[in-house]
């Protein structure tokens, strides 16, 4: 599936990646309410923002580590995600704030 991505998607290289939780609490990472722009409840793990003005919404995408990937799909949006940014959810703010901002390759393709 990895390979089909690289072959077949689109190609952003240099992309901001950035983490957000799934806490229900209003804080940094969000409202609180567990539910995403789109509407769908926030999934750890799988759920990503994006700037739908570069990957649209429903996209599946793929974040190439080198040596890992991951895939997620363009649920949500941020203010501050612009560009060649996502920003992935994780369980906890302590996880966010752990993994950090990170550039990596990303593949998207519409579903």
């Amino acid at each position: 599936y990895e390979d089909w991505f690289r072959a077949n998607g689109n190609r952003l290289d240099d992309c901001v990646l950035t983490h957000y939780c799934c806490e229900k609490r209003a804080h940094i990472c969000g409202t609180g309410d567990g539910v995403t722009s789109t509407g769908v409840p926030v999934t750890a793990e799988w759920t990503c923002a994006v700037d739908p003005n570069v990957i649209p919404y429903g996209a599946e995408v793929m974040v190439d580590y080198g040596d890992a990937a991951a895939f997620c799909k363009a649920q949500d949006c941020g203010g501050w995600v612009k560009g060649n940014h996502i920003d992935l959810a994780v369980e906890t703010h302590a996880e966010a704030m752990e993994r950090g901002v990170l550039v990596a390759t990303i593949y998207w393709r519409e579903a």
